[in-house]
């Protein structure tokens, strides 16, 4: 049990590293969603081109 605060603790560090790993995969996960969205954008738009065509 003491190894394992003592990871979290990370030497007295662990305030500011925890953070940093929370905000990292925010940001990574807000990425992903928003090229979800444009991809499906990117997608409709390309599909509306294609319908138009004569």
């Amino acid at each position: 049990m003491n190894n394992l605060l003592h990871l979290f603790a990370m030497g007295n560090y662990g305030w500011y590293v925890w953070p940093a790993y929370g905000i990292t995969l925010a940001v990574f996960g807000i990425n992903v969603w928003i090229f979800s969205l444009e991809k499906k954008q990117i997608k409709k738009i390309i599909q509306q081109y294609l319908n138009h065509q004569p």
